[in-house]
């Protein structure tokens, strides 16, 4: 008999380890995939800067042109201004793709908050996988990790401020949703007696601009009404008589009757700042 349970158990660590090794094939090969596509695209965006370059270094030799003809600061004023046009709009785009690229490379991680760090393991990823099998009382064998790490590694906090964010690195996407899942699903989550907060792993740039309906949804909270926000920065507002999208925080803000956050212009705004303080002005009155 007890051969019997030891060879069958032998057959399960095989089918298992059988297992773990195609999914760490799979995962291999979309990492390899994923890599060469990064690589590809940011080939792209290095031939377009040298593009901007030739183009920037064109424009320059032409305001310079102009000078030496005697041209008068008109002209001059009304080729900065096609300038400052194109090349933010072209830079806005290749930010956009850059933004894309290094959102899409995280679309595996979770950051864990409000994990004291007095005493941090050298083995991170044992620490964390213990620590998400505690807290969400998941089975260790779905919380296998690539990776895990503090973040800005090599600055550690003093007792004042709040300890670093665990970056944490799944080998599947589904790996990954189970436990962003199993955690929003609690009221809170409590490790050791600390609470502490778990969500995907953005850039600084869309962090922010999440963090931009705080304000609104705290209101929201006070009032009863259910909310949400979607990828990349849409808040999902949820009430009885249907739901609303809202793409910025200060449509939200608009919207429920609170006075709107000041924000600072994006890219475009600067263009029609110029126009109305004036850079067009010489050129409009001299057609006229």
């Amino acid at each position: 008999m007890a051969s019997l349970d030891e060879s069958r158990m032998k057959e399960l660590l095989k089918e298992a380890n059988a297992e773990i090794t195609k999914e760490l094939r799979e995962f291999r090969g979309e990492v390899k995939a994923f890599r060469e596509e990064t690589i590809k695209e940011m080939s792209e965006i290095k031939e377009e800067m040298q593009h901007q370059k030739a183009k920037m270094e064109e424009i320059t030799r032409r305001v310079d042109a102009a000078e030496d003809r005697g041209r008068c600061a008109d002209e001059r004023d009304a080729i900065l201004v096609d300038v400052i046009k194109t090349l933010t709009q072209e830079v806005g785009e290749m930010e956009k793709r850059v933004e894309y690229l290094e959102n899409k490379s995280r679309q595996m991680n979770v950051r864990i908050y409000n994990v004291k760090e007095d005493n941090d393991p050298t083995d991170m990823i044992n620490f964390v996988e213990t620590l998400l099998h505690e807290a969400l009382q998941l089975p260790r064998e779905k919380l296998r990790l690539l990776a895990a790490h503090r973040s800005a590694a090599g600055i550690r906090p003093d007792a004042r401020t709040k300890p670093r964010s665990i970056i944490v690195r799944f080998p599947t996407w589904e790996a990954k949703q189970l436990v962003l899942r199993t955690a929003w699903m609690k009221k809170e989550v409590l490790y050791r007696g600390e609470r502490i907060y778990l969500d995907q792993d953005f850039t600084t740039k869309l962090q922010n601009q999440r963090k931009g309906y705080m304000r609104i949804r705290n209101h929201m909270k006070e009032n009863g009404i259910k909310s949400h926000i979607r990828y990349p920065a849409k808040l999902l507002v949820i009430e009885d008589n249907g739901q609303k999208i809202y793409n910025t925080p200060q449509d939200a803000e608009r919207a429920y009757g609170l006075t709107e956050s000041a924000v600072a212009p994006e890219r475009g705004a600067w263009i029609q700042q110029l126009q109305r303080t004036g850079w067009e002005t010489v050129q409009r009155s001299k057609k006229n």
